[in-house]
């Protein structure tokens, strides 16, 4: 098989860059179990009984990933719980992630000896990520911040995958630049929330303060700019996109520890939950639930249990925990 092979030599540290981006290209496009079941048959065939500590194997892995190009940039990964690195396999699959974020980045070309740093946020709180020139992007659950470090001299760059709330510090000599899959977002010096979740159709970005362009498209040339209070969503399948006024704090409520949700139909307030509590929510009768939720919840004030009675005494479904750790979401008899 070809990328069992190219994975081979990217361990060996022998791919080109043309070969480091097809891996790229596979491991977004393929089953993440099977590229991951690849990487263990690799380790299995290549590790020595002894060595067991998931440390070492990751250092060792940087040294053979770095040879990879001819000026590679130190890597950095940051991550804020201690299982983030459970083997090799999981280790090297961040490593092609890491080198995709890379050559992103790499657009606006930056300065030898930047690091290529990955901030990934695997707890239930909002994590705060201090930037060098004095920004604070606040990530949310099991959402991802990749950027090069120091910025260049000419933008700063980062790269965004799930949510974060960006509170800009004014350079108008490097103007801030926020790249999703779908969409950019530059700004000199404001806050806004920002949303591009892997999966959803939608990227939102929605601003406090300040003043943003937001840019999309196949070739990044057609753009808008938003005013504060308003919120820009945008449908990257038909490239469409539309503004309105959000309500209050809506769009970056989580920050403060707060679900808020705006006529959220059943699915919407499982998928919310589930993300937010890391527990599976299961709909079971759902042709039977049409209730559309509008209520906000302090979740450092109450309990999962107490927002899940909250949402019972006004909705036409409630939630029943199983053993096997799933809660189940029924009509009410």
């Amino acid at each position: 098989m070809k990328e069992k092979k190219l994975i081979d030599k990217l361990l060996r540290g022998e791919c080109s860059s043309e070969e480091l981006e097809h891996l790229q290209r596979y491991w977004q496009g393929s089953d993440q179990s099977g590229l991951e079941e690849m990487l263990e048959d690799h380790w299995q065939s290549t590790a020595q009984p002894e060595e067991s500590d998931t440390s070492d194997l990751q250092e060792r892995l940087w040294e053979k990933i770095e040879t990879a190009r001819e000026k590679p940039a130190p890597l950095t990964i940051r991550w804020t719980s201690s299982w983030a690195f459970r083997g090799a396999a999981a280790a090297a699959a961040v490593l092609l992630i890491t080198f995709g974020a890379y050559w992103y980045l790499q657009s606006s070309a930056g300065p030898s000896g930047q690091q290529l740093v990955e901030q990934v946020n695997l707890d239930a709180a909002p994590m705060p990520v201090e930037l060098e020139d004095g920004s604070v992007v606040w990530l949310k659950r099991e959402s991802k911040l990749t950027y090069l470090e120091p910025f260049s001299e000419g933008e700063r760059s980062v790269q965004l995958i799930g949510e974060g709330f960006f509170e800009i510090a004014k350079d108008p000599q490097r103007p801030f630049i926020v790249r999703t899959d779908h969409l950019d977002t530059r700004v000199l010096g404001t806050s806004f929330n920002l949303k591009a979740e892997e999966g959803d159709s939608i990227v939102q970005v929605a601003l406090v303060e300040g003043s943003v362009e937001v840019i999309w498209d196949a070739q990044r040339d057609t753009s808008v700019r938003i005013s504060p209070g308003e919120q820009l969503t945008y449908h990257h399948q038909v490239q469409r996109a539309e503004k309105e006024r959000f309500v209050s704090d809506a769009p970056y409520a989580w920050k403060n520890g707060v679900i808020y949700f705006t006529k959220a139909d059943v699915y919407e307030v499982a998928m919310t939950l589930e993300k937010w509590y890391g527990k599976p929510f299961k709909i079971k009768g759902d042709s039977l639930i049409s209730g559309k939720l509008v209520h906000r919840y302090n979740t450092k004030k109450l309990t999962l249990n107490e927002v899940l009675q909250g949402i019972s005494k006004v909705m036409d479904y409630r939630f029943e925990a199983q053993a096997n750790g799933d809660i189940l979401i029924l009509p009410k008899d």
